[in-house]
C-alpha cells in the first residue's frame, strides 16, 4: 500500500512540473482560466496569421480552465486568443493580450478577468 501511494505521488509530482511543457512532441496548446471572483462564464477560440481559426469551445465555469490544441498552427505564427464572457448583453469579444507566437510543445494560459461589462483577459 505505502509502495503503491508513493508511486501515485510521484506520478502526480511529475504530471504537475510538466504540465505545460511537451518537449518532444508537437503538441501545442493556448489555454483561458476564469479564476475564482471573475464576474462570467466564457467560451473561447483562436485564430492565426495564416487562416487557422479553431472551433470555440463549450461553455465553461469560474473556477475552471479549458484548452484548445494549436498543433495544427505553423511553428512562428502569431496567435490571438478571443474569449466570449457569456450572458454580456452586448455579446462582445474580447481577445488576449498579448498575442502569442507558436511555439511546438509548449501550453500558454490566459486569465480571463474583470466583470462581465468590463471583461479583460491577459498572460
Amino acid at each position: 500500500m505505502k509502495k503503491a501511494l508513493l508511486i501515485l505521488g510521484c506520478i502526480v509530482a511529475t504530471s504537475t512540473t510538466f504540465a505545460n511543457d511537451f518537449t518532444g512532441t508537437d503538441q501545442s496548446l493556448i489555454c483561458v482560466n476564469l479564476p475564482v471572483g471573475v464576474g462570467y462564464a466564457a467560451s473561447f477560440y483562436v485564430t492565426s496569421e495564416n487562416g487557422f481559426e479553431s472551433k470555440m469551445t463549450e461553455k465553461f465555469n469560474v473556477g475552471e480552465t479549458r484548452c484548445i490544441d494549436v498543433s495544427a498552427v505553423m511553428e512562428g505564427d502569431i496567435i490571438t486568443t478571443h474569449v466570449e464572457p457569456k450572458l454580456a448583453s452586448n455579446g462582445k469579444i474580447i481577445k488576449c493580450d498579448p498575442p502569442v507566437k507558436k511555439v511546438p510543445g509548449k501550453a500558454i494560459t490566459y486569465k480571463a478577468s474583470g466583470a462581465l461589462w468590463n471583461a479583460w483577459c491577459a498572460k
